[in-house]
């Protein structure tokens, strides 16, 4: 495969196009920055955090 064939191609000329998060994927992005910045986690353990998943996850 050539690097011209590697590509998307969207018709316009002016290379691959580029896909723009939407709002809520941006406000999770700044949250788990914040997050990181921090420090701190939200779950002591990963077995918490999949205790929780569970909880929450059944209707």
């Amino acid at each position: 495969m050539t690097e011209r064939n590697a590509m998307p191609h969207t018709g316009t000329g002016s290379g691959p196009e580029r896909k723009v998060p939407n709002a809520e994927t941006r406000a999770a992005m700044a949250e788990a920055d914040e997050i990181v910045k921090a420090g701190r986690a939200r779950f002591a353990s990963v077995e918490k955090m999949l205790a929780d998943l569970e909880e929450t996850a059944r209707p």
